[in-house]
């Protein structure tokens, strides 16, 4: 007489949100999607084998830190949880110096949010004066079809000057809804030079429910650590 035995294995499964964001810069496009269970965020980058990468994912559990995945070499390290945050190469002065004039304004209409940061930085480079201006103008379109907290960290991107970060920071903690669309136009120009300029679009797509392993929130055991290394880390 034969027994027939059935063995049931249970598989956790919860319902997420999910949605897709693109970041268009000139000719350029990155997309990524994102996945939110709870305080649990995880980013998945549109790559292609061709191109160096800091990280392919980004988990992050609403910390001051994420923690930043390279599949291709199998490693991990930390950052600044603003993966998805807008920034430009425009708003770097590309010298050290003395931050001045800092001004930041800020208004919101309907859900739109526009803002301006204008700053200097003033150095001497062999004895000679230099000034950089950099200007930054935001236009942040929200809705409140879904929460603030689905987006996974900051709104604006730090430029590492304390003082002008300050400014950003407290502008980020305004915008109390969902970004659907930022748009950066960034400005910088040397003292005597003409203009550079850039512009910056973010987008949010097909915000869903989708069905997540709570694995996939956790960084695989068998990843090493190691710093990005001449910008990519494992590659060098």
């Amino acid at each position: 007489m034969r027994v027939l035995v059935a063995v049931l294995f249970s598989v956790q499964v919860f319902a997420a949100t999910a949605y897709d964001v693109r970041k268009h810069e000139g000719p350029d496009l990155d997309a990524a999607t994102v996945i939110v269970e709870g305080s649990q965020y995880r980013a998945d980058l549109a790559t292609r084998a061709d191109e160096a990468i800091l990280y392919t994912s980004v988990l992050w559990t609403g910390g001051a830190k994420a923690t930043a995945l390279n599949a291709r070499n199998a490693t991990w390290y930390e950052l600044t949880p603003e993966p998805l945050a807008v920034r430009s190469f425009y708003l770097n002065p590309l010298m050290n110096g003395e931050v001045k004039k800092v001004r930041w304004t800020m208004s919101e209409k309907d859900g739109t949010y526009t803002a301006r940061l204008t700053y200097d930085v003033v150095a001497s480079m062999g004895g000679t004066r230099v000034k950089v201006s950099c200007t930054a103008d935001y236009v942040v379109e929200t809705t409140d079809q879904h929460p603030r907290g689905l987006w996974l960290g900051r709104i604006f991107a730090n430029t590492r000057l304390l003082e002008v970060d300050a400014q950003l920071a407290a502008g980020d903690q305004t915008i109390t809804r969902f970004p659907i669309r930022i748009r950066l136009t960034a400005t910088r120009r040397y003292e005597g030079g003409p203009p550079m300029q850039d512009v910056v679009v973010i987008e949010v797509h097909d915000v869903r429910t989708v069905k997540t392993d709570p694995k996939m929130f956790v960084r695989p055991a068998d990843y090493r650590h190691q710093e990005p290394v001449i910008g990519v880390p494992g590659v060098g």
